[in-house]
Order: C-alpha cells, then structure tokens, then sequence
C-alpha cells in the first residue's frame, strides 16, 4: 500500500504531538526514537531492520548521508546486529535536509537525556533508535507500543512499517 501525503501528514504530527505529550515520561525517549524511526523509514526507504540496526556512525549529518551497512535481527528475543542481506544492501543514502534537522534536533535530544541518565545509560553501540536506557529499541515493542496504536488511532491499520 503506498501512503498518500495526507495519510504521511497525519502519521507523522500525531507521532511528533505524542512526543510533545509525554516529553515528562521516563519513556519520552521511546517516543522520540519512535518518531525518528517513521521519518527515516519514510525518507530513505530503509527497511525495518536497517532502521533499528542503524548506529551515529553511519549518519552523516553535515553531507546529509545516511550508509547502511549492518541491520537488526527482528523476531528474538535479544536484538542482533548482522551484515545486510547482500552487498546491494550496503548502501549510501542522501536524505532531505528536513530530515537532516530532524536527526541532528533528536541527536542533541539523546544526548542530554543520556546524560541525564548518567551511568544508567547503557549504549555501547550509538544506535540511533535507542530505548529508555540506550539499550536497542526492541523492533516488537516499537510496533505494538509506539506505531500500531497510532495507525488503529488514525484508521490507517492497514498500513506496515514496510509500506513506509
């Protein structure tokens, strides 16, 4: 299914009005990464585990390039990075410079709450699609928390992460 631009515009303002609504959760970083998660799906077309596999070290925020080299392994339990599926995967990508402001705003946002966090923030990796202690956000709790419900909400159910 290929979304219009209206169904585009509502998902991503209601995603961006939850981030705004729970900026005092301890879960706001879950939100936000959520949200950033959408708009980089949307924007590059990168698959669901390229998203979450993605880490600062392939954002290239001053070119406006986001290289994708290694994935998440989705439906387990623990979160694995692996290689992509073939070497066409590994790919270089130019992205908006809307988005490019989105992820330089979220990296400063991940920063300070890291800090804020202190010793509590545990990521060894700097993945971008962090959970509330830096940990990978799990693929499945992204979508039954964070997306599904929003689609449900906006009638927009029939809708994937892939249609993205």
């Amino acid at each position: 299914h290929t979304l219009s631009l209206d169904e585009i515009h509502q998902l991503t303002s209601t995603m961006k009005q939850q981030v705004s609504n729970n900026i005092s959760s301890p879960y706001r970083i879950n939100y936000y990464a959520s949200y950033i998660a959408t708009k980089i799906a949307l924007g590059t077309g990168m698959r669901l585990g390229e998203v979450f596999g993605l880490c600062w070290d392939c954002v290239d925020l001053i070119h406006g390039t986001i290289s994708v080299r290694r994935t998440i392994q989705t439906g387990t339990k623990r979160q694995v990075f692996q290689d992509t599926k073939n070497k066409t995967s590994r790919r270089c990508i130019l992205i908006s410079q809307e988005l490019q402001n989105e992820l330089t705003t979220y990296k400063e946002f991940q920063s300070n709450y890291a800090k804020e966090l202190g010793d509590k923030w545990a990521d060894s990796y700097g993945v971008v699609i962090s959970g509330t202690f830096g940990e990978i956000l799990s693929t499945s709790n992204f979508k039954s928390r964070y997306f599904i419900p929003i689609l449900k909400q906006l009638d927009l159910d029939h809708i994937t992460f892939h249609d993205l």
